[in-house]
């Protein structure tokens, strides 16, 4: 019988080791494949510019506290693509239904964000133009449609 002892990775270490894994997960062709195909079935998700997002007129209120801790927690890992946030828009839904999973979302929709208005405020802490933090994937619905598992005719 063999004795191993037992390695306890420090904080600081455990953190630089999880992000390498995410990020190398996140940057994986085969992941991203996985990803699309399981979202959007039926779904329309693109990736927002955080400048096109909004919080919703009935998004509860922030907490600061949790803010900070998911901008440094995005920053550190950003596992973006498994946490989507979700949206209605006002924009021509028939347009949008045309997209692919993960397109850029078209200049001009704005995306007013019903789930997920933490890490929205997170994003505009974060304040990246066009580096990896400038897009986010949000789950659209059309204006008046908070939740459906199914809005575009596949």
């Amino acid at each position: 019988m063999s004795t191993s002892e037992h390695v306890t990775l420090s904080p600081p270490t455990y953190t630089q080791n999880l992000t390498q894994a995410s990020n190398a997960l996140a940057d994986s062709p085969a992941f991203a494949d996985f990803l699309t195909d399981l979202w959007s079935r039926g779904k329309v998700i693109l990736t927002v510019r955080w400048q096109q997002m909004q919080r919703h007129e009935y998004q509860r209120e922030l907490k600061q506290g949790y803010v900070a801790t998911l901008e440094e927690s995005i920053r550190h890992n950003n596992l973006s693509y498994l946490h989507p946030l979700k949206a209605s828009t006002t924009y021509d839904w028939e347009t949008l239904c045309q997209l692919g999973p993960l397109d850029p979302a078209p200049h001009d929709l704005i995306a007013y964000i019903f789930d997920g208005g933490h890490r929205l405020a997170a994003l505009q802490r974060i304040e990246d133009e066009e580096g990896p933090f400038s897009t986010w994937p949000v789950e659209l619905f059309p204006e008046g449609v908070m939740c459906c598992t199914s809005c575009c005719v596949v």
